[in-house]
């Protein structure tokens, strides 16, 4: 999938796409926001202010267009919930992923992961519990930087292909391990693996030892593992 990045929207379109999304969301767009987001203007104590600053920023680069073609296609086809307001994370997750794309304008790896998790935590067919699990993957989706994503893959692949060894590895090691299969070098290995152990994807070093790691499923921990594979299972649904 690539972001067309040439393409010029139209005002009128993507003012009525907006409005059919928050709608669906239980969220209103007043006609002076609209009026706002022509002449420029910020309207932060409205709640869909992000998503008008998102229209803005975005519609030079094809972000706002590449997602509300995406949301629409799921309510036409029934991925999404009809009624996302029903829902429990539906309105809160809709504000939080279109503050998401206009704060950070995110590169096509962070876009992907982001839009995947957003459909997850919004799967219609799914019992608040699992809902609720979608959602917490959703905010470290947003969260994660497209290095931590690229690790994350690596140590899937190494999950699904058992391609590990059971026990404690150096870290150096393990850095070795995903530099090897990715070719990101160690230093940077290194920055990204606090944010994977902030966000509970992969196991912390052993404590009282900083220089080893438990590699048990590849340093997955369970969340990690989920979250793997919700990407691999919503990530279709959005190409």
């Amino acid at each position: 999938m690539k972001v067309d990045t040439n393409q010029n929207l139209q005002p009128e379109t993507t003012q009525t796409e907006l409005v059919e999304i928050g709608t669906r969301f239980g969220i209103s767009i007043s006609e002076d926001v609209l009026a706002g987001m022509v002449a420029g203007q910020n309207f932060q104590d409205n709640p869909l202010f992000w998503a008008a600053a998102t229209l803005k920023s975005a519609r030079s680069s094809g972000i706002y267009q590449w997602v509300s073609s995406r949301l629409s296609n799921a309510f036409k086809d029934g991925t999404l919930h009809n009624n996302p307001q029903e829902t429990k994370y539906g309105p809160k997750s809709f504000e939080e992923y279109f503050a998401f794309l206009n704060q950070e304008m995110p590169d096509q790896e962070r876009l992907e992961a982001a839009t995947a998790m957003f459909f997850a935590a919004n799967d219609k067919k799914l019992k608040i519990s699992e809902q609720l699990e979608n959602y917490e993957l959703f905010k470290r989706a947003c969260r994660l930087e497209s290095g931590h994503l690229v690790i994350l893959g690596i140590l899937y692949k190494q999950y699904q292909e058992k391609d590990f060894q059971e026990g404690y590895i150096g870290i150096e090691g393990w850095a070795e391990e995903v530099w090897k299969r990715s070719g990101i070098t160690a230093d940077l290995i290194m920055s990204y693996e606090r944010g994977l152990i902030e966000n509970s994807l992969i196991v912390d070093r052993r404590r009282g030892d900083e220089t080893s790691v438990q590699y048990n499923n590849a340093r997955l921990t369970p969340l990690g593992i989920n979250f793997c594979k919700k990407l691999e299972e919503y990530k279709p649904k959005i190409a």
